[in-house]
C-alpha cells in the first residue's frame, strides 16, 4: 500500500526491505518533506498501535551495491554503510577499503575518479608497497575437524582454505580459533584452498 501510494504521488521507491523504505521525491521537490509528513501520518493509521517507522532522512545520495547492501550519504557528509560487502571480516582489508572508497566517490558525485582509485590500488598491490596483512583474509574455524573432513568426503561441502590451512598447520583445532592467510597464484581463477 505504501509503495503504491508513493508511486501515486510521483515518488520513486529505490530500496525496500522489511525495516526500511528509501525513495526519490517527485521532480522539483528537494527533500521529500511533504511526502514524509503524509507518509508518516498514513503509516500511523496503517500500523498497529505502538508501532512506528522512524524517519532518518533525507539523504543527498545513495549507492546500492545489491539488495540490502548499500551506502547513504548523510547531510552532514558522513556515510552510513549497510551490508556484508562493506563489513565482511573474512574479506581482505584492501578490498574492503577499495569498495568503501569507491562507494564514497559515487556518493559524492566523483564517479569519474573510480578508475584512478582502481589504478592506484593495482599499483600498490603489484609494486609490493603494502603490508601482508592488507591482502590477508581472517576467518574463524566454526566446525570441528571431523565434521569438516566428513562433509568434504561426502561432497556436502567444498574444500575451504581456512580449514585446509588448519589441517596442514595444526592438525586439530578448537572451534572459534581464527586463521589469517593470503591467496597466491597468477590466475584470477586459481583454486583458493590450494593456493593459500
Amino acid at each position: 500500500d505504501l509503495l503504491a501510494w508513493l508511486a501515486e504521488t510521483g515518488a520513486r521507491s529505490i530500496a525496500v526491505n522489511r525495516q526500511e523504505l528509501y525513495f526519490i521525491p517527485p521532480d522539483g521537490r528537494e527533500d521529500g518533506s511533504d511526502e514524509m509528513r503524509m507518509l508518516l501520518h498514513r503509516l500511523s493509521n496503517m500500523l498497529p498501535s505502538g508501532v512506528s517507522l522512524p524517519y532518518t532522512g533525507p539523504y543527498p545520495s545513495m549507492f546500492i551495491y545489491r539488495s540490502n547492501q548499500y551506502a547513504v550519504l548523510k547531510a552532514t557528509g558522513e556515510i552510513f554503510f549497510k551490508g556484508a560487502i562493506f563489513r565482511s571480516r573474512s574479506m581482505e582489508p584492501f578490498l574492503q577499503e577499495f569498495i568503501r572508497e569507491a562507494a564514497r566517490l559515487f556518493l559524492t558525485e566523483r564517479s569519474s575518479s573510480v578508475e584512478q582509485l582502481y589504478a592506484d590500488y593495482i599499483r600498490r598491490l603489484t609494486t609490493v608497497v603494502c603490508p601482508v596483512g592488507w591482502v590477508a583474509r581472517r576467518e574463524t574455524l566454526a566446525e570441528p575437524r571431523e565434521q569438516y573432513l566428513q562433509a568434504v568426503q561426502n561432497g556436502t561441502r567444498n574444500h575451504a582454505a581456512v580449514y585446509e590451512l588448519a589441517l596442514r598447520e595444526k592438525g586439530n583445532w578448537q572451534i572459534g580459533e581464527m586463521i589469517s592467510y593470503y591467496v597466491t597464484g597468477t590466475s584470477k581463477n586459481c583454486v583458493v584452498h590450494a593456493n593459500c
